[in-house]
């Protein structure tokens, strides 16, 4: 047995009016499960993923912004569930 699924929402801190859309990627191991994009005007996006158990989870978020405007970003109510 192991975690089956993670559940979060990741949502924006900054309110300014300059945004950078974000790559977010949820990896098991060296495979990606998930790649979703959070646009410059979505403030917030629900993640629910399907895992297999017994492989390291790893949460990435990028930006292809050089400028780093608006990536300000925290993960809430982070749940792994069996």
């Amino acid at each position: 047995d192991g975690f089956q699924r993670f559940q979060s929402t990741l949502e924006r801190r900054d309110r300014g009016t300059q945004r950078s859309e974000l790559n977010v990627e949820v990896w098991q191991d060296d495979v990606r499960v998930l790649e979703k994009p959070l646009s410059s005007n979505d403030e917030s996006l629900e993640l629910n993923v399907a895992l297999q158990p017994g492989k390291k989870v790893r949460l990435v978020i990028s930006s292809a912004s050089e400028l780093k405007v608006g990536t300000d970003v925290v993960w809430l109510r982070p749940r792994l569930t069996r």
